[in-house]
């Protein structure tokens, strides 16, 4: 037998239980209209249907809740429970765990693969916590221990409402947020795209712009008769050009370069070449070093031929010894050598420069990552182009640094870059 034990006055109980014996499930459902207990939760969830085998209980809960504020239906059994569900779902179902045919633990089933958000508390004898236990495994939310006092049933509906209504808004924040990232990643997409075709577009003349540049460099001319004695001749003014004209091109081929391997189509030339020209390539770089009074040392620790884009890889060591130029001080070292690692060829670059924070790490191969020591001179997509650069090699670029004393960037190139590595696997598939 059911027990209820709600804690109102005696006079309202006897009430409500003799009214209960004289009124069915039908006059119940008929008499309930919908009253909010809490305007935040009932605008939304009024619904309830209360199970229970045992006509007097049922009742009688369906009363109080009625008189609550709540729409209430009733099933006697887990299969006429199951069919109201499917006719009008509730926001909240009452059930009792021991009913014949189908019971508590088995209905909770049930509506779980009907409905695994629709909430159900179970009511349950005291010593019977294991069997409640087993239907929280089953999907209810929440179990009450008989006899019931009407503010837990109050309390049970409203956590019940309340995890409900998080769900609900985690789900609509959750859609939000994906359409928030698809609507950045179609404007990323669309600006990776423009920035391509603008940087395709500003090449051509800029091309036409450095070629009569040097042109004008290198053609002995009388001064401008416009210009006073003491300025620059016009061949000053075309190495200006010249000179800006330059980094224009570096920045439009960082922006392509970036561009590319966003998309994942910044393609490999490789070949077999020896340490001694890779490391040549860097030696170039030497008349900068010296405007500096910085002494760039080269060398291999090994004789060997490693399978990579030459150009590729030469421009990943000159951004690495170029920043190593930029922030070491003057009348310092700077040392740049290769050496055999387990199945490939590690590259390092080492400064006596100031180092680098330690939270600043993490970010320094992201793109448009500045150093605030160094300036604002270039776009911040050095790094973030050699790492990838590496990283399309099938290698890996990191940094090593301590603040005061220098820093050491390695890069791991294996001996068969990933394209090569790729294109092998597929002939031999």
């Amino acid at each position: 037998m059911s027990q209820l034990n709600f804690p109102i006055s005696a006079p309202r109980a006897g009430a409500i239980c003799a009214a209960a014996g004289n009124v069915t499930d039908r006059d119940l459902e008929a008499r309930c209209v919908a009253g909010p207990i809490d305007p935040a939760s009932a605008s939304v969830h009024k619904r309830v249907l209360v199970v229970d085998d045992d006509a007097g209980a049922r009742l009688v809960l369906g009363e109080l809740l009625c008189g609550a504020g709540f729409t209430v239906e009733t099933a006697e059994s887990g299969a006429s429970a199951l069919k109201k569900v499917h006719e009008h779902p509730p926001d909240i179902i009452f059930t009792d765990l021991h009913m014949p045919g189908m019971d508590g633990i088995e209905l909770c089933s049930a509506l779980q693969a009907l409905d695994a958000d629709l909430p159900v508390v179970i009511l349950t004898a005291f010593e019977d916590v294991p069997s409640a236990v087993k239907g929280l495994r089953a999907g209810a939310v929440d179990y009450l221990m008989k006899p019931v006092e009407f503010e837990a049933v109050l309390l049970s509906v409203q956590r019940a409402f309340e995890r409900r209504a998080a769900k609900v808004e985690r789900e609509q924040l959750r859609a939000r947020n994906d359409e928030l990232c698809e609507q950045a990643t179609s404007a990323l997409r669309a600006y990776e795209d423009l920035l391509s075709i603008v940087c395709h577009d500003l090449r051509n003349p800029l091309s036409v712009i450095c070629l009569q540049a040097q042109r004008l460099a290198t053609v002995d001319m009388p001064r401008h008769p416009e210009v006073d004695q003491r300025g620059p001749d016009l061949r000053d003014m075309a190495a200006s050009i010249l000179r800006n004209a330059t980094c224009m091109e570096r920045l439009i081929a960082d922006l392509l370069d970036t561009s590319r391997l966003q998309n994942g189509h910044l393609s490999l030339d490789c070949a077999a070449h020896s340490l001694a020209h890779l490391l040549d390539d860097v030696s170039e770089l030497r008349p900068l070093a010296l405007s500096k009074q910085i002494d760039l040392q080269v060398r291999r620790r090994t004789e060997r031929l490693l399978s990579c884009d030459r150009g590729r890889l030469g421009q990943v060591l000159a951004n690495l010894v170029g920043n190593a130029i930029k922030f070491s001080p003057k009348s310092s070292s700077i040392h740049v050598f290769a050496e055999d690692a387990e199945g490939g060829v590690q590259f390092a670059v080492r400064d006596d420069g100031p180092g680098i924070p330690r939270d600043a790490i993490p970010r320094i191969f992201d793109r448009f990552w500045q150093s605030k020591e160094g300036g604002l001179s270039g776009a911040g997509l050095g790094l973030y182009i050699a790492k990838g650069i590496v990283e399309r090699h099938g290698g890996r670029l990191w940094v090593e640094s301590q603040p005061g004393v220098g820093s050491t960037f390695y890069a791991f190139v294996p001996d068969a870059p990933m394209p090569v590595r790729q294109s092998i696997e597929a002939s031999t598939a």
